[in-house]
């Protein structure tokens, strides 16, 4: 249990710094990324199940950085914005019973700033992803990792799971 334990601090010390928001300087128009503590009540779960995405015990769980653009109107999170999100997810594809989900899929909402929407669509394979957004006038893909917490929720026991989410998104 330890080596798993020390194992996992790695993991997340490495994830951290890739989490961290740009220099204020270094924005890219098109270009951002966010970080949040996914929590779902039943991990993996079948369609109509969700997850809330938001602020969490690591730094930068909750905040959004860069350029982002849903269509209509665009927001500059210069240095950061506050992001809540919500993934909604369709059944796990679990060719292993007693072990985590391979690959799920879903939609989702970003919420910056508390009112600024951006809709995007995931596949998550293990523990990276990849997000696509649509932003009215195209595709946006991204990728992430999705760092879950212990304990593991498994195919033949889903429960509880929280995680650690970090994406960056680029046109």
């Amino acid at each position: 249990m330890t080596r798993r334990l020390t194992l996992f601090l790695i993991v997340i010390a490495l994830v951290i710094p890739a989490a961290s928001p740009p220099a204020a300087a270094q924005v890219v128009p098109g270009v951002g990324g966010f970080a949040c503590e996914f929590n779902a009540s039943q991990w993996p779960g079948g369609t109509g199940f969700y997850a809330t995405c938001g602020a969490g015990t690591l730094p930068n769980e909750g905040t959004a950085w860069g350029l982002w653009s849903n269509g209509s109107s665009s927001i500059l999170c210069n240095p950061l914005c506050t992001a809540q999100a919500e993934f909604h997810y369709d059944p796990s594809i679990c060719p292993l019973q007693g072990a985590p989900p391979a690959v799920t899929t879903g939609t989702g909402t970003l919420v910056l700033n508390g009112s600024y929407e951006v809709d995007f669509a995931w596949l998550l394979a293990g523990t990276a992803f990849v997000i696509t957004q649509y932003d009215g006038s195209g595709v946006i893909g991204g990728t992430g990792s999705f760092i879950p917490a212990p304990p593991w929720a498994t195919c033949s026991y889903p429960y509880s799971q929280t995680a650690h989410v970090t994406a960056t998104i680029a046109r």
